[in-house]
């Protein structure tokens, strides 16, 4: 193949990349959610993102938390505003059942530390990691891995 049709293809290429829509993380989060699932998460994200900030999700789990035969939704999110962000984790439950929908509303928030949070439940238990700064990280480059853990019990998180 001569330079000039590698230069070509290369350009293509690059045009192909560039043309893609991106992925985002919130639409990995709410793939494995049904249709009302996701309009759930996607609302209370939209009440999150107030005064200029915005919000995704990062990681969503349906799952019973308390055992009464309704499932919750686990939602760990983050809030974007200017330069900087926060996690949070949120239990969202049915609050009650009108006309054959449920209406969720959201039971209880808990503020996360650090960054790249990783959701894992195991009954009502419920942990994240993140990662944080370390003694010797630069700013950009958290290195030291954090877990916390709740249990969700009478409709909140709380420590286990």
């Amino acid at each position: 193949m001569n330079s000039g049709a590698g230069a070509v293809i290369a350009a293509l290429l690059v045009g192909l990349i560039a043309a893609a829509p991106p992925v985002r993380a919130e639409d990995d989060a709410l793939a494995a959610l049904d249709a009302g699932q996701r309009r759930v998460v996607q609302k209370f994200l939209a009440k999150q993102a107030a005064d200029g900030a915005s919000a995704s999700a990062d990681a969503v789990r349906v799952h019973d938390l308390d055992g009464d035969g309704q499932p919750e939704m686990v939602v760990v999110w983050t809030s974007y505003f200017g330069n900087s962000s926060a996690s949070s984790l949120s239990v969202l439950a049915v609050g009650r059942i009108s006309d054959g929908k449920r209406l969720w509303r959201e039971a209880s928030t808990v503020p996360l530390d650090g960054i790249d949070p990783r959701l894992d439940i195991r009954g009502a238990a419920l942990r994240v990691d993140t990662l944080t700064l370390g003694p010797k990280d630069a700013r950009c480059c958290p290195t030291r891995k954090v877990h916390r853990e709740w249990a969700y019990r009478g409709g909140k998180l709380a420590a286990p």
